[in-house]
């Protein structure tokens, strides 16, 4: 902003200009600009499958009962793009269906760029996240009790059956009786759609039986496998007690002395090779032996006072 004032290069000065009056300039300036909008008045509605029975790229393995929990829990989740950040969110989860295989959602998008995306397929998978409070870890991961989830619009899922299906409405404006009879591109998207659900449940339904086998087999396998370590326990106890019978055995004999006819009321005693063939049946077998380390010191013991036995025979 400046004063307007002539000046005396003009060949006329303020005080010969009496009846001039002062005047206010305002300088502007207008330069070319643009508005970027990306959040639409009315945003893109989709849906899809989010989740499905079986087990997931990441060897996640999702229970029917877990899924029909999690349904609820994901409605008004937000949608990022890749799991990234609060500031890559592009909308919404509006509601969910549970059909007893997948986990169907609706979510609404609000960012045109990315509306977009999706209207060419360039955008055809989602992904859901979410923290758990359990796992059970049997050829594959189990979690129990999903909470906290998100969806994400991603290009490689972690479920293949995951998909993005575009809901376009018809606009109050039209008749009736187009809002009645689906046209053509409905049509074939419903077709689409059913196939695709076909394939999924089919696909879920033979993941599903093999982790059931895979389960009962694994229990099976557990089973057998208490069920030797109770009978190992058994016979090790045994040996223990025969071990001990073998000790007092081997401190009578060497307590024995060689006149023992002559002692009132002797020890009971038993010949030098009778006595080695009881030690060498006492020895367990080498799985027994080395299951303790008490139970391999008794044995170094036993085989200790079998070669001495061999030896006094021998000398004998």
């Amino acid at each position: 902003m400046e004063k307007s004032e002539t000046s005396d290069k003009g060949g006329v000065n303020q005080a010969q200009c009496k009846s001039c009056k002062r005047a206010l300039e305002h300088f502007s300036a207008v330069l070319p600009f643009s508005v970027v909008e990306k959040i639409v008045d009315k945003p893109l509605r989709i849906r899809g499958v989010a989740m499905a029975v079986g087990m997931s790229r990441n060897f996640n393995v999702y229970t029917p009962e877990e899924l029909q929990t999690f349904a609820s829990k994901l409605v008004n989740s937000p949608v990022y793009i890749e799991h990234v950040s609060v500031d890559n969110a592009v909308g919404k989860v509006t509601k969910t269906d549970w059909d007893g295989h997948a986990l169907w959602y609706e979510a609404e998008i609000y960012e045109s760029e990315i509306a977009d995306k999706i209207r060419k397929g360039l955008v055809q998978h989602v992904s859901v996240g979410a923290d758990y409070e359990a796992i059970d870890v049997v050829d594959g991961k189990v979690p129990h009790g999903l909470h906290n989830a998100e969806l994400s619009l991603v290009a490689v899922p972690g479920i293949p059956e995951t998909n993005v299906q575009v809901l376009e409405k018809l606009s109050p404006a039209e008749p009736s009786t187009n809002q009645s009879a689906p046209s053509k591109i409905e049509a074939a998207e419903t077709k689409g759609l059913e196939k695709l659900v076909t394939e999924a449940v089919q696909k879920g339904n033979v993941e599903l039986k093999e982790t059931r086998e895979k389960l009962v087999e694994t229990e099976g396998k557990l089973g057998a496998a208490e069920k030797a370590l109770t009978e190992a326990k058994d016979k090790l106890a045994d040996k223990e007690s025969k071990l001990t019978e073998v000790q007092s055995t081997i401190e009578q004999l060497k307590n024995a002395q060689p006149s023992d006819g002559l002692v009132k009321n002797p020890p009971k005693s038993m010949p030098v090779a009778e006595a080695i063939t009881v030690l060498e049946g006492l020895l367990p077998s080498p799985a027994v032996e080395r299951s303790t380390l008490g139970m391999q010191r008794e044995c170094q013991a036993i085989r200790s006072a079998i070669l001495k036995l061999k030896e006094r025979l021998q000398s004998a």
